[in-house]
């Protein structure tokens, strides 16, 4: 009993603690943790705690108690002390410890990345069974330091959770505590706006609003004649992606009742309106479309498609927007010509159309126009043969973040595509198209990001439909400009931005800039088939560990996109373990740098081996500030330069128009996991086969259809050849090991 009172005080505890500072329309309810502050015995009860763990009275953080964590080694296997939390799916959660360590340092136990003395949340499904990761507290996990509040915010459950996973974690070794274990569900609920409460509309098919919600999965909306909504008495129940729903059939006169939900989510008090129009009276305003949102020359005109059943009064057509313009307007039919006298400025213009029909009823709308040249050429991303411009193919080879210092040097080593991250973080548009003019002036093209919004908090995350209009306004005639990078991992709880809005993003870009292709990457396990199609031109994958890792997570990758979708591979270039060095303020060894040539080479030849239409590389590096990477390490470079020097001598191949041949490929050993590829153009049949396997020689069989009966096939890059038998091919692979073969 002494313990259950214990509980339920720190659960109490934690209410009060996390309910600080939070908006009024938030509801922080507890959620129950067993024993979260270790006071109910000597024992962990209600944990999973390894032998290397234990309940200790050593300066708890509060109460007598705390648990303790010491790993000796990178042998040791007992790195948490875990529980698992029923939790609701799609619900949003935070957690919080205490944590302090004692000289913590670097080590890769159980083969993964070292981060030190962590809090971290993972999910489980209904069974107990783990379904995807979740979140690492961002607060310092290396050396010794005094207890501090760990977090865990914005925890998202998955649609298919039924557990939280907490994990007290020591990944590196030393010593660490942990208490005051705190895990609440935060429920937010819809704020409405319209129809106003108790409200007397004359108005058949009324229009209901509310605040938006800005990582809600959706909302849902019920219309009901009686406040209760019983079975029966429903009007409409409807799912809706926007913060808005019109009646999409006419309301009797009569007394109505509406409420509104994030889905999932929680049904407040309804609010009720009286309808007194009738039924079949036009109580609506002309519908308003937009044609196109592009415009290429100050003297275009913008249509407008505008209709009403009850004919729409021309004289009544105003437009707004540009300070200081006068527009004019022709109408015919259900369309309107919209011209600005003395011609539309280049930039970005919010326009509100007005207009109403014969009986008096108004309507308005408010959108986006882009007044800007179109680009040299337009770009578009094909599955198999890379960025289509109108005359040829593209295979791009790009890397992450580089400076302009280092252009040249990443354009000798033959890539053409750069990125820097500051534009994730920047609004400056001068700036951004300055940067631009340094990429193009160096021979290479750019992919773009936007503000997401986490410094300035009116970015993409916040849907400020401003700054990306006016980054497409200025950018998108760039020919420095090769794609948009709408979103990089979305689906992080940091960082969240729900599917609904993606979509939205989406069309938002593409109505605005035509020209130019769409990328997106995804970080969460299921998170492509979650967010669907419809938010992208090209998936990126991020593939960044070993080539059997990396092949799995790409085959994974495709199914879940579908046949035909466009995609590209990425791949890491920056060493991994060191990263966690760095962190921990340890010395580095350039020496020790991986991935290495053969690990460079093959990951690069499995992207290829999957129809990856080009290849990028993360990053270049930022001068050892957060990571060893590529551009630190001379060898290194020399490494990736030499792979990438190969894949432009085959882009002529993959780039020309052909026929992807059906293979089938038989190894000695039978499990060993070997992929092979096969294109045939008019220069012949190029064959691209990599061994995954990072321990074993393996024997390989290749067979095609297509392939000569007999013939003797050179080795590109190898200075040998292979024997066709019986069109068969046989080769020997080294591990982790990549062969070209040309049949001319």
């Amino acid at each position: 009993m002494k313990g259950l009172i214990e509980t339920l005080l720190a659960i109490c505890a934690v209410w009060i603690a996390l309910s600080v500072a939070v908006s009024a329309k938030e509801e922080v309810v507890p959620v129950a943790v067993k024993n979260p502050s270790f006071e109910e015995s000597d024992k962990a009860d209600g944990w999973n705690c390894p032998t290397n763990g234990e309940v200790v009275e050593e300066s708890p953080a509060q109460g007598k108690r705390c648990a303790k964590l010491v790993v000796g080694s990178e042998k040791e296997r007992g790195v948490y002390i875990t529980q698992r939390v029923p939790v609701t799916p799609g619900a949003r959660y935070r957690a919080g410890a205490m944590i302090r360590s004692e000289d913590v340092k670097h080590a890769k136990v159980i083969g993964m990345e070292s981060v030190g003395a962590k809090l971290i949340v993972e999910w489980a499904d209904k069974d107990g069974k783990w379904l995807t990761s979740g979140a690492y507290s961002k607060e310092p996990g290396f050396g010794t330091r005094g207890w501090t509040r760990h977090h865990c915010d914005k925890l998202l459950a998955p649609e298919k959770a039924g557990f939280a996973i907490i994990f007290l974690a020591l990944r590196g070794t030393g010593a660490a505590w942990f208490d005051d274990v705190q895990i609440v569900e935060v429920r937010r609920h819809i704020v409405m706006l319209y129809t106003p409460d108790g409200a007397e509309i004359r108005d058949n098919r009324p229009r209901f609003e509310w605040q938006e919600e800005l990582d809600a999965e959706a909302f849902e909306i019920e219309v009901s004649t009686a406040p209760d909504f019983p079975d029966g008495q429903t009007i409409f129940k409807t799912q809706t992606d926007t913060p808005s729903y019109a009646a999409a059939d006419p309301l009797k006169p009569g007394k109505y009742f509406w409420r509104v939900r994030m889905v999932p989510g929680l049904w407040l008090k309804p609010w009720s309106f009286t309808q007194t129009a009738p039924v079949d009276a036009d109580t609506t305003g002309p519908e308003i479309v937009p044609l196109a949102q592009s415009l290429t020359d100050q003297s275009d005109a913008l249509r407008v498609r505008i209709v009403d059943p009850s004919v729409v009064s021309p004289d009544t057509i105003r437009t707004s927007g540009i300070e200081g313009k006068m527009f004019h307007v022709e109408h015919r039919g259900d369309a309107a010509e919209i011209r600005a006298e003395g011609g539309w400025p280049r930039g970005a213009h919010l326009l509100k159309i007005e207009a109403a029909d014969k009986l008096g009823n108004r309507s308005s709308k408010e959108f986006w126009i882009a007044v800007a040249p179109a680009p040299p050429k337009k770009l578009t991303w094909e599955w198999q043969r890379g960025i289509f411009d109108g005359e040829k193919h593209i295979f791009p080879i790009g890397i992450y973040q580089v400076k302009e210092e280092d252009y040249a040097r990443v354009k000798q080593a033959g890539f053409d595509m750069v990125h820097q991250y500051t534009w994730e973080g920047s609004q400056d548009d001068v700036k951004a198209r300055e940067y631009l003019d340094g990429v193009h002036a160096a021979g290479l093209t750019a992919f773009v990001g936007f503000d997401r919004g986490g410094w300035s908090k009116k970015g993409l995350v916040q849907m400020n439909y401003t700054h990306i209009a006016n980054r497409i306004a200025a950018l998108r005639d760039h020919p420095g400009l090769l794609a948009w990078y709408l979103f990089d991992e979305p689906d992080l709880a940091h960082q969240y931005v729900p599917p609904r809005n993606l979509k939205a993003w989406y069309r938002f870009i593409k109505a605005l800039d035509p020209y130019h292709p769409i990328i997106v990457t995804l970080a969460c396990k299921d998170s492509i088939t979650r967010y669907g199609k419809g938010c992208y031109d090209v998936y990126w994958t991020m593939a960044y560990r070993d080539t059997d890792y990396i092949t799995d997570l790409i085959e994974r990758h495709q199914e879940e996109l579908g046949p035909g979708a466009p995609h590209l591979v990425i791949l890491h270039s920056y060493d991994r373990e060191q990263r966690q060095k760095m962190e921990a303020g340890e010395p580095v060894d350039d020496a020790a740098f991986e991935p290495n040539l053969a690990l460079f080479r093959a990951n690069a030849y499995m992207a290829l081996a999957h129809n990856s239409s080009g290849i990028c590389w993360w990053w270049y590096g930022d001068g050892r500030k957060r990571f060893l990477s590529v551009g630190d390490v001379p060898a290194a470079w020399g490494w990736l330069s030499s792979v990438v020097a190969e894949i432009q001598q085959l882009i002529p191949m993959l780039t020309a128009e052909g026929k992807v041949l059906p293979v089938t490929v038989t190894c000695d050993p039978a499990d060993a996991k070997v992929r092979a590829w096969a294109k045939k153009t008019d220069s012949g049949i190029t064959v691209i086969a990599v061994s995954a396997d990072a321990k074993r020689e393996v024997k390989v069989v290749i067979a095609c259809d297509a392939f000569p009966k007999e013939a003797q096939v050179p080795v590109k890059f190898e200075n040998r050849r292979v024997g066709v038998a019986d069109g068969k091919m046989t080769d020997l692979f080294k591990p982790i090991e990549a062969h070209v073969y040309e049949i001319r």
